[in-house]
C-alpha cells in the first residue's frame, strides 16, 4: 500500500482556469491557477520531460455535465487531456466526485485565497482522507 504521508499529489479542479493544489500528506506544498492550456503542458513536462514522476498521484475532480455548452465541453476535454498525460506515467491517477470536496472544504486553509485553488486542495484533502489508494 502506497504511503499516503509521503507521496507527492497534484490535486486539479479542471476548467479553462485551473486550479492546482500540490502536497505531501497533510503539508501543502504549493497552490496555483493557471489557464488549461499552459497547465496541461506542465503537467506533460511535469511528468514527462522534466522530472519524470514530479508526482505520486494526481487527482481530478470528476465533472458530470448537466447539459453540454462550451464550457462543459472545454471542461470534458480538460479532463480526457489530463488523463492521456497521466496514462502509461509512472504516477497514479484518480478522480474525485465534485460533491465530495465539500467535507474537506471546512479544512483548507483561509489564505489559499483562490477559489479554484481552494477546491482543488478540498480535492487533494478529500483523496488523501478517504480515497482508495493502491
Amino acid at each position: 500500500m502506497t504511503d499516503r504521508e509521503r507521496s507527492k499529489v497534484i490535486a486539479i479542479d479542471p476548467g479553462a482556469t485551473c486550479g492546482v493544489s500540490i502536497g505531501v500528506g497533510s503539508d501543502i506544498v504549493g497552490f496555483y491557477h493557471l489557464e488549461a492550456d499552459e497547465f496541461l503542458q506542465e503537467l506533460w513536462d511535469a511528468l514527462w520531460t522534466k522530472d519524470y514522476q514530479a508526482y505520486d498521484r494526481v487527482v481530478v475532480e470528476r465533472f458530470v455535465p448537466r447539459r453540454i455548452d462550451n464550457d462543459a465541453q472545454r471542461t470534458i476535454e480538460i479532463i480526457g487531456a489530463i488523463k492521456f498525460i497521466c496514462n502509461g506515467s509512472a504516477s497514479g491517477f484518480a478522480m474525485v466526485n465534485a460533491a465530495d470536496k465539500k467535507k474537506t472544504m471546512p479544512l483548507v486553509p483561509d489564505w489559499i485565497n483562490n477559489a479554484h485553488a481552494r477546491d482543488a486542495e478540498a480535492i487533494r484533502l478529500w483523496d488523501l482522507r478517504y480515497g482508495t489508494w493502491i
